[in-house]
């Protein structure tokens, strides 16, 4: 363990650097992707794993719509979460999309669900949980990543003693095995979902 009593701060996503880097909290300690534009913004640990995104999409484009680049047209409302590498990705890969954005990532799945999105953009871990936590005739998860994403924690930059000391930490998870248990259960097995609801 890290040896420190853990206090959360509840921020919006699109403001969670700026608020790292004025101080409000030590660490983005969740689900970061690594890209070059926030390195210049913030410094980051050795990557705890690789993600990619991933699509929820409205089960009435079953068969027609097999893959993220059969979305790239103007008829596919397409929705992610703005500031977020789901929504670099719309941008980028399927410009052709009608692309909306969701304040949250329970917002952008639920619209997929209700039917008034036709597909949402996201990180693989988040879709494969709201995907298993909402059985539904009217989902589908195109489950393989189309975008590949290493992940770590972000801190303000110039702190290289936190930094050694996170790496230390990461490592150490890692080598006893801790990492590997973490990252089965949460990950790999669908156990907790039961206790989730």
């Amino acid at each position: 363990a890290l040896g420190v009593k853990p206090v959360f701060v509840d921020t919006l996503w699109p403001g969670i650097i700026p608020a790292l880097n004025l101080g409000r909290f030590d660490i983005i300690y969740g689900g970061m992707s690594v890209t070059e534009g926030r390195k210049k913004q913030v410094d980051f640990a050795n990557p705890f794993m690789t993600v990619g995104q991933t699509v929820l999409l409205n089960a009435k484009h079953e068969g027609s719509v097999k893959s993220y680049k059969d979305l790239n047209d103007s008829k596919f409302v397409v929705v992610s979460k703005p500031g977020t590498t789901g929504e670099e990705a719309v941008k980028r890969l399927i410009p052709q999309a009608t692309y909306e954005t969701a304040d949250t990532e329970i917002g952008g799945a639920m619209r997929v669900l209700q039917g008034t999105a036709d597909a949402f953009v996201y990180d693989f871990p988040f879709n494969a949980v709201f995907n298993a936590m909402n059985p539904s005739d009217q989902l589908i998860f195109l489950s393989k990543p189309f975008t590949k994403e290493p992940i770590a924690w972000a801190i303000r930059k110039n702190d290289p003693d936190f930094m050694k000391f996170l790496n230390g930490f990461l490592a150490r998870l890692k080598a006893d095995g801790r990492f590997d248990k973490i990252y089965q259960k949460w990950f790999l097995s669908s156990e907790w979902y039961r206790f989730a609801r």
